[in-house]
């Protein structure tokens, strides 16, 4: 008897063994209001989660710590909420709302190593939804849709790891908000707000090096801020057709950093970006934006920003400004080009250290404009300055401090008179300078000094 016992506790000790071997699975379905459903599975390896609900006021959490985990919720109705909670790695989560309004989605996943963890959130005819997903990890992965009046919507991902991915994209975003934040190297944040983004504001901060950061907000009058921290980092924001006082920030600190701004048309639509250190690149083309202004910082307060290179680009614009500031170092450019434009100003200054064989150059380029003016300011040796205009009434002045300077200026009109005439001056202070001025059309005016 004792031996029969013991054969029968051997057997159903193999079979509790077999039955754990094999991955949990937990299914919650609920139709109807103010309903709760829970789901808990610890150190499970290959557990599924699944929440359905559908009616108002309801809320759905589920809570995984293991491996190859899966959490799915699908939620429809009105002041709902959806938590999940995921520890380990290779884990995936998938959060599904629709028709749904003042709707809550938080996702928190930690610990995901080299294989990574997923978030998938998606949000469809909703109204002042919010999304957040954090996570912790390598190789991590998070995306937030929220389509079809997205109106008052926001969604917010922060990831701490290297080489981790975010993506947020907004339909119809009227007051929308969405936000990236990513901490250590190698991460990307993709932030996307389609027609309309009227009020609507994209931010994104990386902290690490070799960072990327790409926001498109389509018609309407959105504002960017990318914050960027450390070396090799790269923006890219593109801001589509119409709208008023559309602003774009992006600072950068470290060297080797990259911005690249496209802003289409628009009233008073601006852009700022600030670079410290050395090797950093700027671009920035606006069209057909009218009373609006591009302002590039490009260097330290302190010793070694050199090499760095900035061009603007505004065409078909009035009543528009654009000003580059490159200091404290040597070989730096900056470009300005206007085209068809009314009224409207260029301004490079350049208080460097340049020398002979690592000059600074300050390019402007005026075409087809009138009522312009162009102004470089440069200090230090071996600088270059050209300034090119075409049309009437416009002015150019090259101010130089230092040795063996050179400033160029061409102006072609056809001025035949003072209230159409061309001005340009030019103002070297130092030795070995070189000047040169070349005016067509009548009643233009010339000035060199050097001293």
């Amino acid at each position: 008897m004792k031996s029969k016992l013991s054969a029968l506790a051997i057997a159903l000790g193999l079979a509790y063994g077999a039955s754990s071997a094999f991955a949990a699975t937990a299914t919650i379905t609920s139709t109807g209001n103010a309903n709760s459903a829970t789901i808990e599975q610890v150190s499970t390896t290959g557990a599924n989660a699944t929440v359905d609900q559908t009616g108002d006021g309801n809320s759905a959490t589920t809570t995984q710590s293991g491996t190859n985990e899966n959490s799915a919720v699908t939620q429809s109705g009105t002041n709902n909420s959806a938590g999940v909670t995921q520890n380990g790695e290779n884990e995936t989560s998938t959060v599904t709302t629709t028709n749904s309004t003042a709707g809550l989605v938080v996702v928190n996943q930690d610990n995901g190593g080299p294989s990574g963890n997923v978030a998938t959130v998606k949000q469809d005819n909703v109204f002042n939804q919010k999304a957040n997903v954090s996570q912790n990890g390598t190789s991590l992965a998070s995306a937030i849709t929220q389509d079809t009046t997205t109106r008052n919507g926001g969604a917010t991902t922060a990831q701490t790891g290297d080489n981790n991915s975010a993506t947020i994209v907004q339909s119809n975003t009227w007051s929308a908000n969405a936000s990236v934040t990513q901490q250590d190297s190698g991460n990307s944040a993709t932030i996307t707000q389609k027609p309309y983004s009227d009020g609507s504001v994209a931010n994104v901060t990386q902290s690490g090096t070799a960072q990327n950061a790409t926001v498109t907000q389509a018609i309407g009058q959105g504002n960017v801020n990318v914050t960027q921290s450390w070396t090799s980092n790269t923006a890219n924001v593109n801001q589509g057709a119409g709208g008023w006082n559309k602003n774009t920030t992006v600072a950068q600190t470290g060297s080797g950093g990259n911005v690249n701004v496209t802003q289409n048309g628009g009233i008073s639509t601006n852009v700022n970006v600030d670079q410290s250190n050395y090797s950093n690149t700027t671009n920035v083309n606006q069209t057909n934006a009218s009373y609006s202004n591009v302002t590039i910082k490009q260097g330290d307060v302190g010793f070694g920003a050199y090499a760095n290179l900035a061009n603007v680009s505004q065409t078909g614009t009035n009543s528009t400004n654009a000003t580059v500031h490159q200091v404290h170092g040597d070989a730096n450019k900056a470009t300005i080009g206007q085209t068809n434009t009314v009224d409207s100003s260029a301004t490079i200054d350049q208080t460097g250290v340049g020398y002979s064989g690592f000059s600074n150059v300050a390019n402007i380029t005026q075409s087809n404009g009138e009522q312009n003016t162009g102004s470089t300011y440069q200090s230090g040796n071996g600088n270059i300055a050209n300034e090119t205009q075409s049309g009437n009434w416009n002015l150019a002045s090259s101010t130089q401090y230092g040795d063996a300077n050179r400033a160029d200026i061409i102006q072609t009109g056809t001025g035949t008179s003072l209230a159409t005439r061309n001005v340009a001056t030019v103002l070297q202070n130092g030795n070995n300078q070189i000047a040169s001025i070349t005016q067509s059309g009548s009643a233009n005016h010339a000035s060199v000094w050097q001293h």
